[in-house]
């Protein structure tokens, strides 16, 4: 098959508007950071609190979390609109959930339907976001930001009708550099609460360290989410202050006139829209800008004394949460590879003298062998050696060791539920034994310590937005309240004093002030908050002596963390490190020493302080209130943050069929089989998607051979999902571009499926009826169906598992055409099914796969096989088309079908190869590359997108080879 006779339907404009929709799916696709709102459970009891600009969708359980940031959201508004003279022409729609038990959002900055997705738990001490008033201010100021920012209307007439009509033509002219996005949002959020991310200390002193190694981003590197540490933050961290320095420098009138030119009648890039009020392009500018913070960087190196510390464990990667034994013989901490998998790893804290033993050895026989070669240089310390190690399973990443003796310790990880949200919980690993115990179920339990007198936990519960202490009983599992869940406070880091177990120091944050700790007595609750170095903003890792007299913390001021000790009995605070680290997780270890965690731009390494050498000074100026220090001036800053629960400027109502949003669509199928094939149509649905419904017009655009209609309807708000199709077409098979020797086949029918998935852990099961009504040529074919999809996976990290089966049972009726001419009622049944086998080794990933399809009393072939799908086409309607893109529609016809097929692919590229084969009359072998994606985001137009391709050989038994090749972007429920 020559390929270029696809090729002429691709004219310059269509391949500009394809390019335009294949970019923004790409970015839907590998996007690790956004939720789709599918993800929400349409069925729980929704709420709506709606204001004069906003409609917040909550469950009960969130409703105090909804109302007050719906509160938040008017003030940041007003700030907004009165700091920049912008505003949003329509309503911005919201939805309050926690669905991954994690500190984030989103927006999609859609002109004429915004919307914000806001995740309620709140960042801990030690976050890069940990910095706020409180959290529900600062979320809804950097998410309101973005779609004021990047969803102002076009003033191009044109390109703004076309914004009104398309979804997906709207957002995508939101496209700017990530670090423009995510760095002005984050500009704004600091400016107007004087917190946020560009006033972090622990970030300024993180960023300063990467810049003494030469290793801040380039400019080219600033928006990647991967590639090195830190690669997703830098965007938000360098991009804020890039931003930040060109206000100084070129004035904040300058900046906000590039976000004007970006929407001017005349089309322009960032870069042009940059270059034009700036006279140099970024890139150029961002240089001048890593020179100054650079200079700034080493000057002050040049003041800081000669640092005590010694590497202790040259880690070479992410590393967080350690954690040493109570003998000091043993260290955990959690590794988090490239990928972002965690391995939870328990090392000897003794030196590696084998590992240097081997290495001397190494050097000898090198210099043997060649007496003038010059030996390696040993390494400051050698790797110590892994006693043992716990890898996640299925993506459910390990936090917090903390150990309840020297043989066992309590781990945090994160667990999805039936309904695919996630919880953190607690475990017990016996490390001799190998044995790992469940204590906690969906209880969302984060950092915590253990009372080993008790054998109980003390841990930090946030749901639903509220932040509480609890105990749990290691032994019978049992939970009882501390304190009651709040939204004004946020609890992190519970320390068990040793030696007073009924004593316990604890972070906390307050609306409008510092994270603080405080000596908690959980016999009265009595409260003793401890003094800090005057004017703090960094506040976490709290970690208590051996002999509980001392609690040692990292503290921020003046752009530097660092280490400090504050002693009971005496009442004094000690600074213990003096700068020249971006230092974090103080532990103190039996032989009068620190154990502490230093950031460079490879990750954390594991150093180590001997105390009587460490330069060790006293600090007399301290405060003991957590007021919030003066920063700046702005003049556009928000009010102080609160919980305002009231609903005097909103009303509420329950959720019910939602509000109805339209789009218009475009989809296309371009094969070089069967036809080019053109759909538009409009597309409407709500929020939640409860009730969503399609109507479109399909065309061939080359040979005419297909064309039709279909209307699609979809209802989710029970248990039981209900879904239909209605649909008319004909298909013309002679006059495809493999033309196959069949008179025109007109199609009509109905279509409906009620199914009820449900999941249990990482087994999804959908049972599913099926009805439909057809009439082919006018002749009917109808049928009743009972359908049972089944999947299940296991990914252990460097290997993995999985598997899918599909069985459908088929009974129906058919109008047969006899020889005579005659139309006689004829009784059929069939089965189609598919199987699949395959995991992942390494980076590699495989497959084997099988599909069938049986018709049994029939006296004429019901199966046809070939053809792609699309809009108008799907496969779970049309039980009796086995689709096949390589091959044209109709390309041979059976009532027994077969095909195996093995699959291939490197990592989790959207591509893989593959070797099938088609047995039935002639047996067609199918070798090549292909891939098909999902994309499910909030937004009608940008949900149920399906993209599929492929190019591959095709060898039938009794024909020609032939290569082919498709492309298809469509929808489909």
């Amino acid at each position: 098959m020559n390929l270029s006779k696809a090729l002429p339907y691709f004219s310059s404009s269509r391949v500009a508007s394809a390019t335009r929709i294949v970019a923004l799916t790409l970015i839907t696709i590998f996007s690790s950071a956004v939720l789709a709102v599918n993800d929400v459970i349409e069925t729980q009891d929704w709420q709506v609190f709606e204001t004069e600009n906003f409609r917040v969708h909550y469950t009960p359980e969130f409703r105090d979390w909804a109302i007050s940031s719906a509160n938040e959201m008017e003030a940041a508004r007003t700030a907004i609109l009165r700091q920049q003279n912008r505003a949003l022409l329509e309503k911005t729609d919201v939805i309050v959930f926690d669905p991954l038990n994690i500190s984030n959002g989103y927006a999609l900055p859609f002109t004429n339907k915004p919307f914000m997705a806001l995740y309620a738990t709140a960042p801990q001490s030690d976050s890069i976001i940990g910095n706020y008033r409180s959290w529900q201010q600062l979320l809804v100021l950097h998410e309101y930001v973005h779609l004021v920012h990047l969803g102002q209307p076009q003033r191009n007439p044109i390109k703004s009708s076309i914004g009104r009509l398309f979804d997906w033509y709207d957002i995508s002219d939101a496209n700017k550099p990530r670090w423009v996005t995510e760095g002005y949002a984050t500009l704004l959020e600091s400016k107007m609460t004087g917190r946020g991310r560009l006033y972090n200390n622990q970030v300024d002193a993180i960023l300063r360290q990467f810049a003494r190694e030469g290793a801040l981003p380039t400019y080219s590197g600033l928006s990647a989410t991967s590639g090195r540490f830190m690669a997703g933050s830098l965007a938000y961290l360098m991009g804020v202050r890039y931003l930040d320095w060109l206000e100084k420098n070129y004035g904040e009138d300058t900046l906000d006139a590039v976000w004007t030119r970006m929407v001017a009648v005349k089309t322009r890039s960032f870069e042009s829209a940059f270059s034009g009020v700036f006279g140099k392009p970024p890139s150029q500018l961002y240089q001048r800008f890593v020179a100054e913070f650079t200079y700034e960087a080493m000057k002050e190196e040049q003041s800081f004394q000669e640092d005590p510390s010694k590497l202790w464990l040259d880690h070479r990667g992410n590393a967080i949460d350690p954690s040493l034994s109570p003998d000091g013989k043993l260290l955990a901490l959690v590794q988090i590879n490239t990928d972002g998998e965690a391995m939870l790893y328990v090392y000897s804290t003794e030196e590696n003298k084998v590992a240097k033993d081997k290495f001397d050895i190494q050097q000898k026989m090198l210099l043997e062998l060649d007496p003038e070669d010059i030996a390696d240089k040993a390494p400051e310390v050698f790797r110590r050696k892994v006693k043992y190690k716990l890898r996640q399973t299925n993506e459910r990443r390990m936090y917090n060791p903390r150990w309840v003796d020297n043989e066992s310790l309590v781990y945090t990880a994160l667990n999805k539920d039936n309904q695919g949200h996630l919880h953190k919980d607690l475990y017990l690993w016996e490390l001799k034994k190998g044995k790992i115990t469940r204590l906690t179920v969906d209880q969302n339990l984060r950092r915590f310590d253990v009372d080993k007198t008790n054998r109980t936990v003390i841990a930090e519960r946030n749901r639903h937005g509220k932040s509480q202490l609890v105990r749990v009983n290691i032994d019978t599992k049992a939970i009882t309240a501390i304190t009651e869940p709040s939204l004004e406070v946020v609890y992190d880091f519970p320390r068990v004093r040793p030696n007073h177990e009924k004593q316990l120091a604890v972070l906390h944050a307050e609306l409008n002030q510092n994270w603080q700790l405080s000596l908690v007595d959980l016999n009265d609750d009595s409260r003793r908050t401890l003094p800090m170095p005057k004017g703090y903003q960094f506040l976490s890792y709290p970690e208590w002596a051996a002999d509980g007299k001392s609690i040692y913390f990292v503290a921020g001021l003046d752009k530097q963390v660092n280490i400090y000790q504050y002693h009971l009995e005496t009442e004094s605070l000690e600074q213990i490190t003096q700068g020249q680290q971006a230092i974090s997780w103080p532990m103190p270890t039996p032989n009068n020493s620190l154990l502490h965690l230093a950031i460079n731009s490879l990750g954390p390494d594991v150093h180590e302080t001997q105390l009587d050498e460490a330069l060790i000074s006293r600090v007399e100026n301290t405060t003991t209130t957590g007021e919030l220090a003066f920063i700046n001036s702005y003049e556009h800053q928000l009010p102080p943050a609160t919980i305002d629960l009231s609903t005097e400027g909103g009303q509420e109502r329950p959720y019910g069929l939602g509000q109805q949003k339209i789009t218009g669509t475009l989809s296309a199928n371009f094969s070089s089989p069967s036809a080019n094939l053109l759909e538009v149509g409009i597309k409407g649905g709500d929020l939640l998607q409860r009730l969503d419904w399609q109507i479109s017009y399909s065309q061939d655009i080359s040979q005419n051979s297909l064309s039709g209609f279909a209307a699609n309807g979809r209802w989710q708000g029970w248990p039981i999902k209900i879904t239909a199709q209605v649909y008319d077409f004909k298909l013309e098979p002679f006059k495809q571009h493999d033309r196959v020797a069949l008179e025109q086949q007109d199609f009509s029918g109905f279509f409906v499926e009620a199914a009820y998935p449900f999941t249990v852990g990482e087994l999804r099961i959908k049972p599913a009826v099926q009805h439909h009504t057809q009439e082919i040529n006018n002749r009917d074919v109808d049928y009743w169906s009972a359908l049972v999809q089944q999947s299940w996976r296991l990914n252990n990290q460097n290997w993995g598992l999985r598997q899918n089966v599909q069985w459908q049972w088929l009974d129906g009726e058919a109008d047969i055409l006899n020889p005579d001419g005659l139309i006689s009622n004829s009784n059929w049944q069939g089965i189609n099914g598919k199987a699949s086998f395959g995991g992942h080794w390494q980076k590699t990933s495989f497959d084997v796969s099988t599909r069938w399809a049986k018709r049994f009393d029939s006296e004429q072939p019901l199966l046809s096989l070939g053809g792609f799908e699309s809009t108008l086409l799907n496969a779970n309607v049309h039980a009796n088309i086995l689709f096949s893109p390589e091959l044209a529609f109709f390309n041979q016809q059976t009532n027994d079908y077969r095909y195996y097929q093995a699959a291939f692919s490197y990592t989790e590229a959207p591509v893989f190869g593959f070797y099938g084969r088609h047995k039935l009359q002639e047996d067609i072998d199918v070798y090549g590359f292909k891939g098909k994606n999902n994309v499910e985001f909030a937004g009608t137009g940008l949900s149920d997108v399906i993209i599929e391709y492929g190019i591959v050989q095709v060898n039938p038994e009794f024909d020609e080879s032939s290569t082919e090749a498709w492309l298809g972007l469509y929808y489909q429920f």
